[in-house]
């Protein structure tokens, strides 16, 4: 409720034209919170360490894991207050410490995980990263739709995990804006949200020097405005990440670049119908962000 007044009095005494992109910068800050759910009983993950505490209870851990922006955690609530631990526990600093956060989720069907019956692990995000199609299948002379999971996707890409952002893949697969986008949609995706100084910066750590990425910023509509693939004006973010006198031209579609001399990661505004390379944005399990309507 505090949320919506604060709108409504931004929104108070805008021009006209500005209160459409006005009203959409409201709606970012109600996108839902994020949620883990639980995917391993007995084991505990071996992840990278973001953060670890002692909480009373499951609901003050993810409470922890969402203030930490953690994608994962391991969660126990049979360790002893009293230290009570053996040996080996203390040893890799599991004495009372029953809520571990991680910056990663397990991506690879679980390949850094250990056996551990006081643990449960929940994450954002599934560990094997299966891509969901469809086919019609005869059964009893009826056709119906039979689900399939494929292989992981590496047949499509290579997936990167950008620390306490998310999950990406990057695919050399060069494809037009509108083929990007629709490829990234298939796989419960977008092309990559890029308007934050960690999103442009993490992504530039992972892409070989020389390559264009296509990324989810655009400017296509009668509107004539830079949006995300939520259509979330850019108007709405303070990061700008344009290359030397970028943006070039007026409409168009961004792509990530970066130089042969490994300097600074930047913008660049391309042909939407240019084939090229693109990064999609995959999202969490029981997340799935809808375009705010226009």
């Amino acid at each position: 409720m505090i949320y919506m007044i604060m709108c409504f009095v931004i929104l108070c005494g805008v021009p006209t034209y500005l209160s459409l992109s006005s009203d959409r910068c409201c709606q970012i800050s109600q996108q839902e919170s994020p949620r883990y759910k639980l995917l391993k009983t007995g084991i505990r993950s071996t992840q990278t360490v973001l953060s670890r505490k002692q909480v009373p209870d499951l609901a003050d851990c993810i409470k922890f894991a969402v203030s930490k922006k953690a994608l994962a955690f391991n969660f126990s609530n049979n360790i002893s207050s009293h230290g009570n631990s053996s040996q080996h526990h203390k040893r890799e600093g599991l004495d009372n410490e029953n809520c571990i956060l991680f910056e990663c989720p397990e991506l690879n069907n679980f390949t850094t995980i250990t056996n551990d019956t006081r643990f449960k692990y929940y994450s954002m995000y599934r560990g094997d990263l299966m891509i969901c199609k469809y086919q019609l299948k005869l059964i009893d002379n009826i056709y119906k739709i039979d689900l399939i999971y494929s292989n992981t996707f590496t047949a499509i890409g290579q997936v990167q995990c950008i620390p306490k952002v998310g999950i990406f893949l990057l695919s050399m697969n060069k494809k037009n804006y509108t083929k990007a986008r629709e490829s990234c949609q298939k796989l419960n995706g977008s092309l990559a949200h890029v308007v934050s100084e960690e999103r442009t910066e993490g992504l530039a750590k992972l892409i070989s020097e020389s390559l264009t990425f296509f990324v989810g910023l655009s400017n296509r509509d009668k509107e004539r405005i830079w949006t995300n693939e939520f259509n979330e004006p850019l108007d709405c973010f303070n990061y700008r990440a344009w290359g030397p006198r970028e943006p070039t031209h007026s409409r168009g579609c961004v792509g990530l670049v970066q130089p042969e001399d490994l300097s600074m990661v930047y913008w660049k505004v391309l042909p939407c119908d240019l084939s090229t390379s693109y990064i999609c944005e995959i999202f969490p399990m029981q997340q799935r962000r809808s375009k705010v309507s226009s």
